[in-house]
């Protein structure tokens, strides 16, 4: 027994000994490179994509200031403090506690071409609001009617503009430029208190103006929701409190599909391709081992633990490094995005989750290297036969038939990601198979040497071929994955934007845009101010009290018209031939409708009946009525059906924008209200967060290391094929296209594969959601040709320079 166990201890500081000295060969270290380029590219971004979130305490100096507690007061009468909100501060006060109000609304500036922008009030210059506001120019407003501007504003409105809102009610001094810093792109005004009551509220009531304000109420408590309950008891109810509250996590734990699934993939895929690369120089090792003597327990050990420590080594000399890397590029973003950074913090669980992955890495590598490093062992080979290639093929129709099955019932672009899952296992599965027929693809005793030659080498060396295979998917996945679904999703939401009223229109519709008859004041001014080509259209809603008409129970209003030619204004006289036939014989035109069923219904408070059929065409219409309406139809078609109908809307039509900017000033110079009058103003559209940029560079980073780092392994076995054939006597050249194609046509072949993993979820489920655009990435495609040919072009240059000396021989 003692002796047993002093055998055992001396065999394992043999391979302690032995797995050193392997460990300082350069194939371990060139071998080692995989996962540390893996390890940099993955913490670094980590690193990035982190200092885009706010921090907890940042998200409570956004959303909070200095304060702790605040508390809706509802709509203020004219600008004036509610009494609740008097009583509140008052009560407040007595317990110690200091308080603010503050107001928010929207007015419109006298440049009809600007949308109406936030205005609020309240005392800036305090101490609750120094933490987010910063007083650029000028000085903080103390008096009524003066406002500092936000900076993208000042350009508009520099210091001393006088700026007129509110239809000409009420007007602002601009005495500061304040800078938001979680917003530096924003637009607002920021005035004084009692800038709102300034206002002239009897000309604003007497113009039927809507405008108002929502107060808030802010105090600083230790104890916020106690003291809500005692005020309460003073007759002080609040509907609710909020304090500052737990921060939302971070999106890249909302959302692991952007980065935690990947990154997963990269930490185990680097070490299992070093050990499947390693298999061939390890047998050797392991020979020569046993060729001296030492036991094959020993040799194994050896060359297992060799590559297990490198691997880690080279994982943690990398997380290092990407923490580094991460802190550059943080100093990068710092002057490029506009709100701050997240304070830096270690990424102890990143790096500590990505070396724990490595360590499962190392162990399942060590083992298959032991089992398959055993002398006799020739190949690892996956379950070969026809009974596994049924299972496989099985396995593989499993998958497809719970794709279709999920993408059949989903309707969220979002949600097609996890199609991704079973995708990428068939991709897996099919990767043998691939490499199998592109071994077997065309060849004859005619078929092109080089072709042939490339074949044979992919045919010997089936296991190294497929790990590269599966590892350029796992590289190009979210190169090709994320700009696809968020360009689709923002290309979709583009394509819905539009604004209230047409180009060439001017909508004018019931006080505060409800269902009441539009104000004949405003429709007799803009007559007068309007010339005399423009016509005028009256708009109905299909409704009347409790009963309305629609398309179908979930669809919105439709919308009548007197008569073709109506329809043919509101669409700006693009109304096609079968449009126009179809309105003419009583139909309905939609732009939303999915299905035959040629009917729309009547409902009536909880009860809805069917009329009977009646013409409906689906065709597209002026997209500002799309967002408006959901059909259309003339007047004495619907009398004819009895159908119930509101006037709502009156249109002028037939305008030039620099016309329809001139009528709308005149309603201003008029001291009209034009809160229910709209004019075209362009939509703004979504434009991509600085995040996705950084998201997307740094995944073309980790595919262009990572596949550096597979050419660079992989090319080693090519080189001594090359080594052989140049000493037949083969061209260097042809060896060159030899090599080069064979890293040539994997790289490719991971390509397609993972297009057809990406790209599949997204027009399956968009093919079934109407108004979905989709995006197709061309330049992140171009990319990926790109870094395929670099890296091609690499293993070429690589496996054919010095072939005639030898040099590059495994060790």
């Amino acid at each position: 027994m003692a002796v047993t166990y002093v055998a055992r201890q001396s065999s394992a500081r043999t391979a302690v000994r032995l797995a050193i000295r392997l460990g300082r060969s350069r194939i371990i270290r060139r071998l080692g490179l995989i996962p540390l380029v893996g390890a940099v590219a993955g913490i670094a971004l980590f690193v990035s994509l982190t200092a885009l979130d706010l921090s907890p305490d940042q998200v409570r100096q956004r959303d909070f200031g200095t304060f702790d507690a605040m508390a809706q007061l509802g709509d203020s009468a004219a600008g004036q403090p509610s009494p609740l909100a008097t009583k509140a501060r008052a009560l407040l006060s007595e317990r110690g506690l200091s308080s603010q109000t503050t107001l928010l609304s929207q007015v419109q500036p006298s440049d009809q071409t600007m949308r109406p922008l936030p205005l609020l009030e309240g005392n800036w210059g305090n101490a609750g609001w120094d933490s987010r506001y910063v007083l650029k120019a000028g000085s903080w407003p103390t008096r009524p009617g003066q406002t500092a501007v936000s900076t993208t504003l000042s350009k508009t409105f520099p210091v001393g503009t006088t700026v007129s809102v509110a239809s000409g009610h009420g007007s602002l001094k601009v005495v500061a430029i304040i800078d938001d810093i979680f917003d530096q792109d924003g637009q607002q005004f920021m005035s004084a208190p009692g800038t709102f009551a300034s206002f002239d509220w009897a000309a604003l009531r007497a113009s039927g103006s809507s405008l108002s304000a929502t107060q808030t109420l802010w105090w600083h408590d230790n104890d916020p929701l106690a003291t809500a309950n005692a005020l309460a008891k003073h007759g002080v109810q609040f509907d609710s409190v909020n304090t500052p509250g737990a921060s939302p996590s971070h999106w890249i734990d909302r959302i692991p599909i952007w980065y935690k699934i990947p990154s997963v993939g990269l930490a185990l895929g680097s070490c299992i391709c070093a050990f499947g690369l390693a298999r061939r120089h390890q047998r050797r090792r392991i020979q020569t081992l046993l060729a001296v003597g030492v036991l094959p327990r020993t040799s194994t050990t050896a060359s297992a633990l060799a590559l297990a420590g490198a691997v880690f080594l080279s994982t943690l000399i990398g997380a290092l490094l990407g923490v580094v890397a991460g802190l550059g590029v943080r100093a990068i973003l710092a002057g490029r995005v506009d709100r701050p950074l997240s304070p830096f913090t270690v990424p102890l669980g990143a790096v500590g989750t990505w070396l724990l992955l490595t360590v499962v890495g190392c162990v399942v590598g060590s083992v298959a290297l032991r089992v398959t490093s055993q002398p006799g062992v020739r190949r690892l080979r996956l379950p070969a036969g026809r009974k596994a290639r049924i299972v496989s093929r099985g396995l593989i129709a499993v998958l497809a038939l719970v794709a279709a099955v999920y993408a059949a019932r989903t309707r969220q672009l979002v949600d097609a990601t996890l199609l991704m899952a079973p995708l990428t296992v068939i991709a897996i599965l099919l990767a043998p198979e691939l490499v199998r027929g592109l071994s077997r693809w065309r060849v004859s005793a005619t078929t092109e040497p080089r072709v042939r030659l490339i074949a044979r080498h992919v045919d010997s060396e089936h296991w190294r071929p497929t790990v590269v295979l599966i590892l350029s998917v796992i590289a190009i996945g979210p190169v090709i994955l994320v700009p696809t679904l968020t360009r689709t999703i923002l290309a979709t939401e583009n394509q819905q934007l539009a604004s209230t009223a047409a180009p060439g229109q001017i909508l004018v519709t019931g006080p505060n845009g409800g269902g009441g008859r539009p104000q004949q004041k405003l429709l007799d001014a803009l007559a007068a101010a309007a010339p005399t080509t423009a016509d005028q259209v009256k708009v109905y809603d299909l409704s009347k009290g409790s009963r309305a008409v629609s398309l179908d129970p979930q669809a919105g209003l439709i919308a009548a018209v007197a008569s073709v030619d109506d329809a043919q204004d509101l669409a700006n006289g693009h109304l096609t031939a079968d449009q126009r036939t179809v309105l003419a014989r009583g139909g309905v035109l939609t732009w939303n409708r999915d299905g035959d069923d040629h009917a729309i219904y009547i409902r009536d408070g909880l009860k809805q009946a069917k009329t009977k059929p009646i013409d409906v065409l689906n065709a597209p219409f002026q997209k500002s009525w799309e967002g408006l309406y959901s059909g259309l139809m003339l007047l004495p078609a619907a009398n004819a059906l009895e159908l119930p109908h509101t006037w709502t809307t009156q249109v002028f039509t037939g305008l030039s924008i620099t016309q329809a900017s001139t009528m709308m000033q005149d309603l201003e110079a008029r001291g009209l209200d034009t809160s229910s009058v709209y004019a075209y103003r362009p939509p703004v559209p979504y434009t991509l967060p600085v995040v996705f940029d950084v998201a997307r560079i740094g995944v073309e980073a980790i595919l262009l290391l990572v596949g550096i780092a597979l050419a660079n392994v992989q090319v080693r076995t090519l080189r001594r094929h090359g080594r052989s054939l140049h000493t037949l006597g083969i061209p260097r050249g042809w060896i060159g296209q030899v090599i080069g194609g064979e890293m040539l046509a994997l790289f490719v072949a991971g390509a397609v594969l993972t297009i057809l993993i990406v790209d599949t979820p997204v027009l399956a489920v968009a093919s079934r959601i109407r108004g979905v655009r989709v995006s197709i990435p061309v330049l992140e495609i171009g990319v990926v040709a790109g870094l395929i040919l670099i890296i091609t072009a690499a293993a070429v240059w690589t496996g054919t320079h010095r072939i005639d000396t030898g040099t590059g021989t495994e060790e």
